[in-house]
């Protein structure tokens, strides 16, 4: 009776195993999903093109990828194959004219799981099938980031990616690198942007996007209304279309880490640092929060007074040295750091040719000199301050949303005069009255007002180490 049990056992384990065998063997052989659409593809293409059924790849050590792609994507080279549906639809263009996969393969340019042989797992854009690769393959327009790797943005939105080339001028002309470097070039208030392209999925925050939860619409509505998507950020709200910020999340999906040999490179994204033009600096670097300079805002996110740099009383009150400390020190206490190549990049020649950008739109009438010569009396100059200043630039002067801190470096080095002046003719275009016209300051009251500032300035930077 045990023989005949464990013979009975035995005969029903080999018929498990058999049968697990005969599973895998028609699962490997037939059922696999590349298998399938391998037999669709050689029905529809029957006795007019020759085809070899099985796993197909390109081995690309030069870019460290291994695509499978063409397995299921099998009509890719085939011309005619157009008007056929995905996957078996050729590719469009004549981009594999230049774009050989025998070279560049797949991935370079769509993204997506080269190595894969199933839909899920190659693109990864199915979050229901719980895959979450770190390179989801790209939607159809977000392909154009890919473009980067190889052209410069400009040369690519005339030939094919007009999206990534009017998301690289949206860049400058947002100022983006007012607060986030790219090559080591920019401002520090935000993170770098460099790789983010290549950042994984697990990288952006996906508590407060809407469904479907993927990287591109991530961009593009963090871009749209930064505050939803990341709340407590600093970021600023620029009032993009629903167009423009898809634009700009391309351009920020160009910026990969994708090291492509050199002789595969068409053409790079370059500055001319050795012969800068100020107006292009000031642009990519200033404009995204001063804008056009000429007329001071309050930023309500980051709750300061922006000023305006290109204000033309100022700068000729202020003159070319101070506008260049200004840049090259940043103003303590403020959202304006050091612009200096330590700090945020910039060469001499860049802060020069900003500085001579900024200067030339300064009036060309210079103000009336300041002549008062009497004794001062900071004690009254506080009583004034308190009256008349304080509600802009904020208790002690360290400055608030409708006036900067009067406490920085650069505006304590300027003369008295400087100081005088504002208060007496004030910033046509800026938040700043002349107190001569507004509150009747006499030149007395003026010089005490200064006075006291100065006071001030001493106190608090002496205590920093200033």
């Amino acid at each position: 009776m045990r023989t005949r049990f464990y013979s009975i056992l035995l005969l029903a384990a080999s018929l498990v195993t058999l049968a697990f065998v005969a599973s895998s063997i028609l699962e490997d052989s037939y059922f696999r999903e590349w298998r399938r659409h391998q037999r669709n593809y050689a029905k529809l293409t029957e006795g007019k093109t020759p085809f070899e059924p099985g796993l197909k790849q390109y081995y690309l050590p030069h870019l460290n990828r291994i695509d499978r792609c063409t397995t299921c994507h099998t009509g890719l080279l085939n011309p005619e194959m157009g008007s056929a549906a995905q996957p078996h639809t050729a590719h469009p263009g004549n981009y594999l004219s230049f774009h050989q996969p025998q070279e560049f393969g797949c991935t370079v340019c769509h993204a997506g799981q080269g190595l894969a042989t199933n839909s899920a797992e190659a693109h990864a854009t199915n979050s229901g099938k719980h895959v979450f690769w770190d390179e989801p393959v790209y939607s159809k327009e977000f392909t154009q980031a890919s473009c980067r790797a190889c052209h410069s943005s400009a040369w690519a939105g005339e030939h094919g990616a007009p999206l990534l080339g009017k998301g690289a001028k949206l860049f400058v002309d947002l100022g983006c690198n007012s607060c986030h470097k790219t090559g080591g070039v920019g401002g520090s208030r935000g993170p770098a942007l460099d790789g983010q392209g290549s950042q994984p999925r697990a990288h952006f925050p996906m508590a407060h996007l809407d469904p479907p939860h993927t990287v591109e619409r991530w961009q593009v509505e963090h871009l749209q209304d930064p505050q939803k998507i990341v709340p407590g950020s600093a970021m600023r709200q620029y009032g993009l279309s629903g167009d423009d910020a898809k634009a700009l999340a391309i351009y920020l999906f160009s910026l990969r880490d994708l090291p492509v040999p050199e002789q595969m490179t068409h053409s790079r994204d370059t500055l001319d640092r050795d012969k800068p033009d100020g107006k292009h600096v000031y642009q990519r670097n200033c404009s995204g929060c001063h804008g056009e300079g000429l007329k001071d805002r309050e930023d309500k996110i980051m709750g300061w007074r922006i000023p305006a740099v290109r204000n033309p009383e100022m700068l000729a009150a202020a003159g070319q040295d101070f506008l260049r400390k200004s840049i090259e020190q940043g103003r303590e206490g403020t959202p304006m750091e050091s612009w200096s190549s330590e700090s945020s990049g910039l060469s001499k020649a860049e802060i020069q040719a900003l500085v001579a950008y900024l200067y030339s739109n300064a009036a060309k009438e210079k103000p009336k000199p300041w002549t008062f010569s009497g004794t001062t009396d900071p004690e009254e100059g506080k009583a004034l301050f308190e009256d008349s200043c304080k509600q802009c630039h904020g208790a002690e002067g360290r400055g608030g949303p409708k006036g900067p801190s009067l406490l920085v470096r650069t505006l304590a080095e300027m003369p008295d005069s400087f100081l005088a002046i504002t208060v007496r003719d004030g910033r046509p275009g800026t938040s700043m009255n002349s107190f001569k016209e507004e509150a009747e300051f006499t030149d007395q009251e003026i010089a005490d007002v200064v006075a006291f500032v100065r006071e001030l300035q001493e106190k608090v930077l002496s205590v920093r180490g200033n």
